[in-house]
């Protein structure tokens, strides 16, 4: 396991930020899927699909499959893997940050959760 310094807005002593360092365990990166790239992000890839096929451009779609549009990506640097947050141990050893830590992160889901059905109802 390694250590990572890890802060958060609710993490505060006589209204100072604090920074805790923590252990954290390696896991394959959501963001790619350990693949290490993705689609490159000034593109719109069904755009692209979509044009390749219906201009029978059977170079480009080579192209496409070979993975010549895609850009390292940005979250591991192509690395496949990140550190996560044991959040075991974090509330194993600081329990009443780590309630603090996901109340707020309760309240900012819910909050998005909201907006979010908010703008589907057309708001």
């Amino acid at each position: 396991m390694t250590r990572i310094a890890y802060k958060h807005p609710v993490l505060k002593e006589n209204n100072e930020p604090i920074t805790l360092t923590l252990y954290s365990r390696k896991i394959v990166c959501p963001c790619c899927d350990g693949e290490g790239h993705h689609f490159r992000s000034d593109l719109d890839e069904n755009d692209l699909v979509r044009g390749i096929r219906q201009e029978h451009d059977y170079e480009s779609w080579e192209l496409y499959r070979s993975g010549a549009f895609n850009q390292s990506c940005s979250h591991c640097k192509g690395r496949n893997v990140v550190d996560e947050l044991d959040w075991d141990y974090f509330e194993e050893m600081y329990p009443e940050y780590a309630k603090k830590v996901h109340d707020y992160n309760r309240d900012i889901w819910e909050d998005e959760a909201n907006r979010a059905w908010e703008r589907s109802m057309g708001a």
